[in-house]
């Protein structure tokens, strides 16, 4: 059950011209695969009752791309980096999208902390990270994030064609909406239904959209696998237009900088320079 509303409501004038159908095209709904790309959801994390699903789901969606899991306790402490303050009351979605541009991501083994062990305080703070961590994360960091919100169709095919275009690179839409206290008794496999008439939004609330089909966006969130089918939900077209129709609502992908040859080069020589250091600490031992 989601509890907490970790996502603050921003409008960035910025986000106006910036967007898929501009930059990166569309595709026409019907020539989209009706069975949609066949993924699998990721690790499906546990905020517990904090405000973090912002860090949590860009790590979430950054882990796609990587293709491993990531850490959602360093993309917490690094979004807070962005900030200037930890995000112990939730921040804007671009702040987390930021820290994996900014800062990378590190794998989910090689952090420190983990929220269930250590608590909010300890791992919100990016002062309690190891510096070494820092060179290690630059090798997952993220080129740029556009927004998918916005196009040629509604938002339910605005976000599929987005999807589509962006599997090449594994890239999954990272959304901020109102959420609705319905949305947690979801029915068979996870699908979410249109609220009732009348009933208020009682969060905001930052989560993934991974695959679609026909009918339905498949969404993973990260409040443990109790909620819906294992962690993830299902949402049909009129409930998704419904939930994105507020100004301050958001979706965006994040463009992996492993994409761009550059990129790739500076990565090389960053794995290389750290052999060469181990290398002749080695030595020194020796």
């Amino acid at each position: 059950m989601i509890t907490t509303s970790g996502l603050k409501k921003v409008v960035d004038i910025r986000d106006k011209g910036y967007n898929h159908a501009k930059r990166f095209g569309s595709v026409a709904p019907l020539t989209l695969p009706s069975k949609g790309l066949g993924r699998k959801p990721g690790k499906i994390y546990q905020q517990f009752n904090t405000f973090f699903c912002t860090a949590f789901a860009t790590a979430a969606a950054s882990s796609y791309q990587e293709k491993l899991t990531l850490s959602p306790e360093w993309q917490t402490a690094k979004t807070g980096q962005v900030d200037g303050a930890p995000i112990f009351t939730g921040t804007d979605l671009r702040s987390a999208l930021k820290s994996a541009i900014l800062f990378g991501s590190i794998p989910y083994e090689d952090s420190p902390f983990t929220l269930e062990k250590d608590g909010e305080d300890k791992v919100a703070r990016w002062q309690n990270y190891p510096a070494n961590l820092t060179s290690n994360a630059l090798v997952h960091a993220k080129q740029d994030f556009y927004d998918v919100k916005n196009g040629k169709y509604d938002v339910f095919d605005n976000i599929r064609s987005a999807l589509y275009l962006a599997n090449e690179e594994n890239g999954v839409a990272i959304v901020g909406t109102p959420w609705y206290q319905s949305f947690n008794d979801p029915g068979p496999k996870g699908l979410v239904f249109m609220p009732p008439v009348g009933e208020k939004t009682y969060l905001a609330h930052a989560w993934v959209i991974y695959d679609f089909d026909d009918d339905y966006l498949y969404a993973q969130l990260s409040s443990g696998e109790s909620l819906g089918n294992k962690g993830t939900l299902k949402f049909d077209r009129k409930t998704i237009n419904y939930i994105f129709r507020e100004n301050w609502t958001c979706a965006f992908i994040l463009r992996d900088r492993k994409s761009d040859p550059a990129w790739r080069d500076q990565a090389y020589r960053i794995i290389l320079g750290m052999l060469w250091r181990i290398s002749n600490q080695l030595k020194l031992i020796a």
